[in-house]
């Protein structure tokens, strides 16, 4: 059948998983037209990926999409660590620097049905029986051959997004193409109900190492638990496990024979692979989740780099198609997550090697004997600040300014929330940044008195299309811009700031720009750069 020639969308997102999903729904937040297409008959009425880590509910939170996962998962605030028949757990998993404490276990399946509810809402539904089947950069634009239901059509885009994951078509149409390369290690998996003699509860989470492998049990809502043993290729048949084969190895590995697993749900068979495209940017089409790098599973750590990416994407794009920022603003994406990316790959695929494919009897005898003490010493909340991802940065990104040192809260990382007090009633710092627009704050400082300077740095500055807050440690000030009154000390505390000091925090809730009031001159350059006038309405739509 002849192609049909629709008319022109600004964003087409190919793939409806959480990457995808998220993209969508930062994009018509911003009240950006979107198209969402999957080749996929329905969404997954399956769990697969399983948790939410910090930071991505702090997206979510964003988003106004937090709420509805709080109803529908559990909180995971400990780990149970047992390595090679030594129990090092509980370890924890709750983190202080956030609202966001503990993880939430809701189940991909779960994640995608409240996005594509509130996609609905919004008059947005997923195209689901569509296959993308061409991509061509024209100048300008990107016309994409969709098929599905019987006819195929093009439409003329502003921008793609591959969201289509590991195996998408996507990065196949960019110049970033790549074959993921086999680990020699499998992963097989089945949710079902599971009895046993150790605690029931979505509080915890088991990890079991033995020789060549690990094991990990997840318990989700609705009374399932998710079974799954990572371990050579070589060590299980390539096809899907059986209930009772994951009955066996799991009271192999535990050491337990308490184990009973019933009525289940889903079995997965895969050879993990890896690999991860040199590039995530190729014009007018973007490489988001695993469509640019098929993230392994160790960490739990894909659905949330998808939604991330998702949202560094997002507001860049937003920006640029409604008010002309730049088109270098886009290529932060790919600066900022690219680096990211191999860090993950290459942190993950060690842990891996050495914990599947070679695992020499004096690595095990060295983690059973100094596991614990390390973990005791630091090393438990540092494991869980990673896993959460609330310490990534972006201090080498152009879109970085930092002109104040390394001590404290520097540019380029995460903006933290904190209590403070606007007018007389509690609120909080979060509530302000992440309203969906750039914000500054800026600090009086606890040394000094005469803010004199610190007010008119901000007047200065003069972007009244901004939002802009004085946080001040002292009662009386007198401001035009909004006070937010800091008495205690507590946000200065928690962004460690003595002297003043102006935060020009980004969209996404991370810090573009900390610099001191008498330097304002290049914080008004900055802004010029990369903030384009009106970006007040770049703020979220109902």
């Amino acid at each position: 059948m002849p192609a049909q020639t629709n008319r022109h969308i600004p964003v087409l997102i190919v793939g409806a998983g959480p990457t995808g999903l998220t993209m969508a729904a930062t994009l018509t937040k911003y009240g950006v037209p979107v198209r969402i297409v999957d080749k996929k008959p329905n969404l997954s009425r399956f769990t697969k990926a399983t948790n939410l880590m910090q930071r991505s509910q702090e997206v979510l939170y964003a988003l106004n999409l937090l709420e509805g996962m709080n109803d529908i998962g559990g909180f995971m605030c400990r780990l149970m660590v047992h390595s090679y028949g030594k129990c090092f757990g509980p370890l924890t998993m709750r983190l202080n620097e956030t609202p966001f404490k503990d993880v939430i276990l809701c189940g991909q399946h779960n994640f995608e049905a409240v996005i594509a509810k509130a996609l609905e809402l919004r008059g947005i539904s997923i195209e689901f029986n569509t296959e993308l089947k061409h991509l061509q950069q024209i100048p300008n634009s990107v016309v994409a051959t969709l098929q599905g239901s019987g006819t195929t059509e093009e439409i003329q885009c502003d921008y793609v997004i591959g969201c289509d994951g590991a195996t998408g078509v996507t990065r196949t149409f960019t110049k970033y193409d790549f074959e993921p390369k086999k680990t020699g290690v499998s992963i097989r998996q089945i949710d079902c109900k599971l009895k046993w003699r150790r605690l029931s509860t979505m509080d915890q989470l088991w990890l079991f190492y033995f020789k060549n492998g690990f094991a990990t049990v997840v318990p989700l809502p609705g009374g399932i638990h998710r079974i799954l043993t990572i371990e050579p290729k070589d060590c299980m048949p390539e096809r899907n496990p059986t209930l009772e084969e994951m009955q066996t190895r799991i009271r192999e590995v535990t050491t337990d024979d308490s184990v009973v697993l019933s009525d289940p749900e889903w079995f997965s068979y895969t050879d993990l692979s890896m690999g991860i495209a040199s590039g995530l940017r190729d014009g007018r089409i973007i490489l988001t989740g695993d469509v640019g790098n098929p993230i392994l599973p160790n960490g739990g750590q894909g659905m949330n780099t998808g939604i991330s990416d998702a949202f560094n994407l997002g507001w860049k794009l937003a920006s640029t198609l409604k008010h002309g920022a730049p088109d270098v603003l886009i290529d932060t994406y790919e600066q900022e997550r690219h680096t990211l990316r191999t860090k993950l790959q290459n942190t993950q695929y060690f842990s891996l090697k050495y914990t599947t494919l070679v695992t020499p009897k004096w690595m095990q005898a060295l983690l059973c004997w100094l596991g614990e003490p390390l973990i005791r010493w630091g090393g438990e909340y540092k494991m869980a600040q990673a896993f959460s991802q609330l310490t990534i940065n972006t201090r080498e990104s152009p879109l970085t300014l930092e002109r104040m040192g390394t001590k404290g809260l520097r540019a380029g990382d995460r903006a933290l929330n904190a209590d403070i007090s606007k007018d007389t009633e509690t609120a909080q710092i979060y509530e302000l940044i992440y309203a969906g627009g750039w914000t500054l704050l800026a600090f009086t400082g606890t040394k000094e008195i005469n803010c004199h300077a610190l007010i008119k740095a901000i007047n200065t500055f003069g972007r009244a299309d901004l939002s802009r807050y004085v946080v001040s440690t002292h009662s009386q000030i007198a401001s035009t811009v909004p006070i937010l009154y800091d008495l205690d000390e507590v946000a200065h505390r928690t962004y460690q700031v003595k002297k003043p000091t102006l935060y020009l925090v980004r969209p996404d809730g991370y810090v573009g720009a900390r610099i001191s009031p008498t330097d304002v001159g290049r914080l008004s350059q900055y802004a010029r750069r990369w903030i384009p006038q009106g970006a007040l309405s770049l703020a979220f739509q109902n």
